[in-house]
């Protein structure tokens, strides 16, 4: 019983902290009307909902029958979801540039945006 509760709440977590670090990111890339306006007023909420959720898990890994594979799985989705969020932020960031591509009327503009889409995910990141 206490395994599947660890499975549930691993799942929200992953959930919780994949969309979490996404809007984080894209927010730091200056597209905050790409997140929620909760979230941009008030994002310490969701940090902290974040890691109560990753203390209640770290709890229940604990006390499944093979803790040590449990508590493993849980620091190894700790890194995987962070990369995941902010992998699927870039991607975000790029469709974003990609419509004001699109949209923009003056080749200064068009360049520049080139440039940017040409970027790699590390040079973006390294931006915030």
């Amino acid at each position: 019983m206490i395994n599947i509760i660890f499975i549930v709440v691993l799942m929200v977590y992953i959930y919780v902290w994949t969309t979490i670090e996404k809007w984080t990111t894209i927010y730091r890339l200056w597209f905050k009307l790409s997140t929620p306006e909760f979230f941009i007023q008030y994002p310490k909420i969701y940090m902290y909902i974040s890691y109560i959720n990753f203390i209640i898990l770290l709890i229940v890994g604990f006390f499944t029958k093979i803790p040590y594979i449990s508590l493993s799985l849980t620091i190894l989705m700790f890194f995987l979801t962070w990369i995941k969020g902010r992998k699927m932020a870039i991607k975000l960031y790029r469709e974003i540039l990609n419509s004001l591509l699109e949209q923009s009327n003056t080749n200064e503009d068009k360049e520049t945006l080139k440039n940017t889409l040409n970027k790699s995910d590390n040079n973006i990141l390294r931006s915030i």
